[in-house]
């Protein structure tokens, strides 16, 4: 019996869940530092079998009117670039490549065991979206500065990712609406265009 719980404490408490290969889910962002307070809404798509993760957004201060214009962020891993569009309200569209891709993770299934993530402890997460008691691992980006913790309901999906950094004291909330609905995603999906042009400066998405 104490055998038992020992191998379920090594589960649960220090082997972190597995993540979905291919998936696509709403989502619902909070993101704040010294320069910007707003949040958005859009859709999230992640293909670890492809390399490459789409996010398309629109976003909105805090006041919640709209800012006048929505994004699209394609980054591709393979060749460490981020394609990142932004569509303005008068139908015009701007798009520069970031490269390297800097700030950002690409979630494969063993991504929290590869990065070594912490288990954080139980937290109730119910506002704004009412996931119940969450299971938290806390990982740390390559900066030193950032730590990224995702949330698991109680039967481990995955739900939500929270970040805090240092840099312009940054914080941002992600969470995830409906589940995820794990598919294989085309690559077409993922197609940045021949418009974009390279970028000196880095990304601020």
């Amino acid at each position: 019996f104490l055998l038992f719980l020992f191998v379920y404490y090594v589960h649960c408490y220090l082997t972190p869940p597995l993540l979905p290969m291919d998936w696509v889910s709403s989502f619902y962002q909070h993101k704040w530092n010294n320069q910007v307070n707003h949040t958005s809404c859009g859709v999230w798509y992640n293909s670890g079998s492809l390399g490459a993760l789409r996010v398309d957004e629109a976003p909105f201060d805090y006041s919640a009117s709209a800012l006048g214009y929505s994004l699209i962020s394609i980054l591709d891993f393979k060749m460490n670039v981020n394609y990142f569009r932004t569509v303005y309200s008068n139908g015009t569209t701007v798009c520069l490549e970031y490269a390297p891709i800097e700030g950002y993770f690409m979630p494969t299934p063993t991504f929290l065991r590869d990065v070594q993530a912490t288990y954080a402890g139980k937290i109730l997460s119910d506002t704004p979206v009412n996931y119940g008691v969450c299971d938290r691992w806390t990982f740390w980006l390559p900066d030193g500065q950032t730590a990224v913790t995702f949330f698991f309901d109680s039967n481990q999906n995955f739900v939500r990712w929270d970040l805090v950094s240092s840099n312009l004291r940054t914080g941002v909330n992600t969470f995830f609406i409906g589940g995820l609905q794990t598919q294989p995603i085309s690559s077409y999906v993922f197609q940045h265009g021949s418009d974009c042009k390279p970028s000196l400066e880095k990304s601020i998405a």
